[in-house]
């Protein structure tokens, strides 16, 4: 439901036909339904990862044992990137800072995801 409105809302904003840039936490895996759903529709779509054949490694950091299971080593954080652009760089930035007690604290339970684009 929620691709649906995204596409809707993209089609309505985009009038010039400009390069997309789609990204954010979709908590999905690059191979799910919702992803399927926005790149058949926007077929101009292109995941960094695959065009730059980077490595598959999940972005969820969670404590959650099933969530981990389940999406442990799938990106769910994703960038799509209009084939208009070059795609130059993509990476994973797993920021730490060390805790109290010397274990490590995440900014956030996902991984944070970054393109260069021209």
């Amino acid at each position: 439901e929620q691709t649906k409105i995204l596409v809707q809302q993209i089609s309505r904003r985009n009038i010039w036909n400009d390069p997309l840039i789609i990204m954010g936490d979709f908590n999905a895996h690059p191979f799910s339904d919702a992803r399927r759903a926005l790149t058949s529709v926007i077929p101009s779509l292109r995941d960094p990862w695959k065009v730059l054949s980077l490595p598959e490694k999940g972005t969820y950091y969670g404590s959650g044992y099933l969530q981990k299971i389940l999406l442990g080593s799938y990106r769910i954080d994703w960038i799509l990137a209009d084939q208009k652009l070059e795609i130059l760089h993509a990476e994973q930035i797993r920021k730490t800072e060390a805790g109290s007690e010397g274990l490590p604290i995440y900014p956030s339970d996902h991984g944070f995801v970054s393109a260069i684009l021209r």
